[in-house]
């Protein structure tokens, strides 16, 4: 899947730094081709983990098509 990767701080991941990885899977009325959609279902989860320090993954599910559980781990292995 498509997908954008957040990082904490902006970007800056110290190098061997190992952090969660949050993998949100939006629901149906988000599925498509626009990033912001997904970011806007992602808002609550997002300022939940304000000041954590892990990596939020936020694949994008087209549209029409249903999660696929190996093509999620085949992103999240990406």
């Amino acid at each position: 899947y498509p997908r954008e990767l957040l990082r904490p701080g902006g970007g800056e991941v110290a190098p061997g730094e190992r952090l969660p990885l949050v993998v949100f899977l939006h629901g149906s009325g988000a599925r498509g081709a626009d990033p912001r959609v997904v970011k806007v279902d992602a808002s609550r989860l997002l300022s939940g983990l304000r000041g954590r320090r892990a990596l939020v993954a936020l694949p994008r599910c087209p549209a029409g098509e249903w999660w696929s559980p190996e093509q999620v781990w085949a992103t999240v292995e990406e």
